[in-house]
């Protein structure tokens, strides 16, 4: 089994178990045998690694998996966990989050974070944390570019499908608000890109 850890989180008591619901969520998204299906037959137009020697190379599907639940991040050994280090902050407006290869913390967008934790969109930030992992893993995005089947939007969808699956376990309201959030947020990114050709 895969385990999923908030190890890091820079801010309030209340945000930290919004986070902490996020991430208890992202761990049984990641162990189910249908994420991992979903993982491997995914068309991934872009699968662009950068390995623990500094090369960027193109992986497989399996590899994408295999870095998922070994929870492997750049320079570490694989242990299993995908250990989450987070703060939040204000960002550009439509950047969710970032990362700065190779260190592992995730900045998060604090107006998007706030506006999760007030509609309860707890696998809107589980989605937002799988693909700002897949970064702290190595993942870059192909061409430098936003592309939406590349393996960290893609793979952020598919948290969002499975979690939709299994979100009338944990919430009350229709499992289809679940994760609308993330989506709405990437196609701004994707439509700004369009509009701007930005590069990430």
């Amino acid at each position: 089994m895969t385990k999923v850890i908030l190890a890091l989180f820079e801010g309030t008591p209340e945000q930290k178990l919004f986070g902490e619901n996020a991430v208890k969520l992202l761990e049984i998204i990641v162990n189910s045998s249908s994420f991992q299906e979903k993982v491997l037959s995914a068309k991934y137009s872009g699968c662009l690694f950068w390995d623990d020697n500094g090369r960027e190379i193109v992986v497989e599907n399996q590899f994408i998996l295999n870095q998922i639940l070994t929870g492997k991040e750049r320079k570490t050994q694989p242990d299993n966990i995908i250990s989450i280090q987070v703060r939040l902050d204000k960002l550009k407006r439509g950047v969710l989050g970032s990362v700065t290869l190779p260190k592992p913390l995730i900045t998060t967008n604090i107006s998007y974070f706030k506006d999760w934790h007030k509609n309860n969109q707890a696998l809107s930030l589980a989605a937002h944390w799988m693909h700002e992992w897949l970064h702290v893993s190595g993942f870059i995005h192909a061409n430098r570019r936003i592309d939406e089947n590349d393996v960290n939007y893609a793979t952020g969808k598919l948290v969002v499908e499975i979690g939709r699956e299994i979100a009338g376990l944990f919430y009350i309201d229709s499992s289809q608000k679940q994760g609308r959030g993330y989506l709405d947020a990437i196609a701004k990114v994707l439509e700004m890109a369009a509009k701007n050709d930005t590069t990430v």
